[in-house]
Protein backbone atom coordinates (compact mmCIF):
# COMPACT_ATOMS: atom_id res chain seq x y z
CA UNK A 1 0.00 0.00 0.00
CA UNK A 2 1.36 3.32 -1.03
CA UNK A 3 1.07 6.39 1.12
CA UNK A 4 -1.10 8.97 -0.54
CA UNK A 5 0.36 12.47 -0.49
CA UNK A 6 -2.02 15.25 0.52
CA UNK A 7 -2.39 18.32 -1.61
CA UNK A 8 -2.19 21.42 0.58
CA UNK A 9 -2.45 23.92 -2.22
CA UNK A 10 -1.51 27.52 -1.55
CA UNK A 11 -1.62 27.38 2.28
CA UNK A 12 1.31 25.69 3.91
CA UNK A 13 3.89 26.49 6.62
CA UNK A 14 6.10 28.52 4.33
CA UNK A 15 3.24 30.72 3.14
CA UNK A 16 2.07 31.39 6.71
CA UNK A 17 5.57 32.39 7.85
CA UNK A 18 6.06 34.68 4.85
CA UNK A 19 2.72 36.44 5.42
CA UNK A 20 3.51 36.90 9.14
CA UNK A 21 6.92 38.44 8.36
CA UNK A 22 5.43 40.79 5.75
CA UNK A 23 2.66 41.94 8.14
CA UNK A 24 5.23 42.47 10.91
CA UNK A 25 7.42 44.58 8.62
CA UNK A 26 4.41 46.66 7.54
CA UNK A 27 3.47 47.23 11.20
CA UNK A 28 7.03 48.41 11.98
CA UNK A 29 7.05 50.80 9.03
CA UNK A 30 3.67 52.19 10.14
CA UNK A 31 4.92 52.72 13.73
CA UNK A 32 8.05 54.51 12.52
CA UNK A 33 5.88 56.76 10.34
CA UNK A 34 3.54 57.59 13.26
CA UNK A 35 6.42 58.42 15.62
CA UNK A 36 7.84 60.94 13.15
CA UNK A 37 4.50 62.82 13.28
CA UNK A 38 4.38 63.14 17.11
CA UNK A 39 5.26 66.53 18.62
CA UNK A 40 8.06 66.28 21.15
CA UNK A 41 8.26 69.86 22.36
CA UNK A 42 9.69 70.32 25.83
CA UNK A 43 7.77 71.93 28.66
CA UNK A 44 10.55 74.46 29.10
CA UNK A 45 12.99 75.25 26.32
CA UNK A 46 15.86 75.80 28.73
CA UNK A 47 14.81 73.43 31.50
CA UNK A 48 18.32 72.94 32.92
CA UNK A 49 18.85 76.65 33.57
CA UNK A 50 15.36 76.96 35.09
CA UNK A 51 16.14 74.10 37.48
CA UNK A 52 19.27 75.94 38.63
CA UNK A 53 17.02 78.86 39.65
CA UNK A 54 14.86 76.56 41.81
CA UNK A 55 15.76 78.25 45.14
CA UNK A 56 14.91 81.69 43.76
CA UNK A 57 11.59 80.37 42.49
CA UNK A 58 10.83 78.75 45.85
CA UNK A 59 11.47 82.07 47.68
CA UNK A 60 9.28 83.93 45.17
CA UNK A 61 6.51 81.37 45.70
CA UNK A 62 6.77 81.90 49.48
CA UNK A 63 6.39 85.66 48.89
CA UNK A 64 3.23 84.95 46.88
CA UNK A 65 1.87 82.81 49.72
CA UNK A 66 2.40 85.73 52.12
CA UNK A 67 -0.04 87.92 50.16
CA UNK A 68 -3.49 88.47 51.70
CA UNK A 69 -5.23 86.25 49.13
CA UNK A 70 -4.44 83.98 46.21
CA UNK A 71 -4.61 84.99 42.58
CA UNK A 72 -8.09 84.08 41.35
CA UNK A 73 -8.76 82.85 37.82
CA UNK A 74 -12.38 82.90 36.69
CA UNK A 75 -13.89 82.25 33.28
CA UNK A 76 -17.15 83.90 32.26
CA UNK A 77 -18.82 84.18 28.89
CA UNK A 78 -16.37 85.83 26.58
CA UNK A 79 -13.58 86.64 29.03
CA UNK A 80 -11.00 85.18 31.39
CA UNK A 81 -10.43 87.23 34.54
CA UNK A 82 -7.21 87.06 36.58
CA UNK A 83 -7.66 88.89 39.90
CA UNK A 84 -4.64 89.91 41.98
CA UNK A 85 -4.69 90.50 45.78
CA UNK A 86 -5.56 94.03 47.03
CA UNK A 87 -1.94 94.89 47.98
CA UNK A 88 -0.96 94.64 44.29
CA UNK A 89 -3.39 97.35 43.19
CA UNK A 90 -1.65 100.61 42.35
CA UNK A 91 1.85 99.14 42.69
CA UNK A 92 4.57 99.22 40.07
CA UNK A 93 4.64 95.61 38.85
CA UNK A 94 7.07 94.26 36.28
CA UNK A 95 6.52 90.76 34.96
CA UNK A 96 4.42 88.53 32.78
CA UNK A 97 2.00 85.65 32.98
CA UNK A 98 1.93 82.64 30.68
CA UNK A 99 -1.25 80.70 30.05
CA UNK A 100 0.52 77.40 29.47
CA UNK A 101 -1.36 74.75 27.52
CA UNK A 102 0.16 71.33 28.37
CA UNK A 103 -1.21 69.65 25.26
CA UNK A 104 0.33 72.05 22.74
CA UNK A 105 3.10 74.59 23.24
CA UNK A 106 1.91 76.59 20.23
CA UNK A 107 -1.31 77.45 22.10
CA UNK A 108 0.51 79.18 25.01
CA UNK A 109 -0.43 82.81 25.59
CA UNK A 110 1.97 85.31 27.19
CA UNK A 111 0.42 88.36 28.86
CA UNK A 112 2.33 91.28 30.40
CA UNK A 113 1.12 92.16 33.89
CA UNK A 114 -0.74 95.45 33.77
CA UNK A 115 -3.54 95.61 36.31
CA UNK A 116 -6.65 97.74 35.99
CA UNK A 117 -8.05 99.78 38.91
CA UNK A 118 -9.68 96.64 40.36
CA UNK A 119 -6.45 94.61 40.24
CA UNK A 120 -7.54 92.47 37.31
CA UNK A 121 -6.23 91.32 33.97
CA UNK A 122 -8.91 90.59 31.38
CA UNK A 123 -8.22 88.25 28.45
CA UNK A 124 -10.64 87.65 25.57
CA UNK A 125 -12.11 84.18 25.41
CA UNK A 126 -11.54 83.94 21.65
CA UNK A 127 -7.80 83.41 22.23
CA UNK A 128 -8.42 80.34 24.41
CA UNK A 129 -9.39 76.79 23.50
CA UNK A 130 -11.46 74.54 25.68
CA UNK A 131 -9.35 72.47 28.07
CA UNK A 132 -6.66 72.60 30.74
CA UNK A 133 -4.35 75.56 31.22
CA UNK A 134 -1.69 76.31 33.81
CA UNK A 135 -1.21 79.93 34.82
CA UNK A 136 2.55 80.45 35.27
CA UNK A 137 4.25 83.70 35.91
CA UNK A 138 6.55 85.85 37.90
CA UNK A 139 6.74 89.51 38.78
CA UNK A 140 8.70 92.01 40.85
CA UNK A 141 6.92 94.36 43.21
CA UNK A 142 8.48 96.59 45.87
CA UNK A 143 11.86 94.90 45.55
CA UNK A 144 10.49 91.37 46.06
CA UNK A 145 9.99 88.60 43.54
CA UNK A 146 6.69 86.75 43.29
CA UNK A 147 5.80 83.55 41.46
CA UNK A 148 2.52 81.82 40.69
CA UNK A 149 1.56 78.46 39.20
CA UNK A 150 -2.12 77.58 39.16
CA UNK A 151 -4.20 75.14 37.12
CA UNK A 152 -7.56 76.12 35.63
CA UNK A 153 -9.95 74.79 33.00
CA UNK A 154 -11.70 76.64 30.20
CA UNK A 155 -15.14 75.40 29.19
CA UNK A 156 -17.16 76.88 26.36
Amino acid sequence: MQKKERQYGFWNWGTGIAITLILGACAMIFLVYKTTKVSFSMVDKDYYASELRYDEKKAAHANTQSLSSEIEVTHNTGFLFIKFPPECIGQSIKGELVLYRPSDQKMDITVPISLDKDGMIVIEDSKLLEGKYILKGGWDMNGKSYDVEQTFFVTK
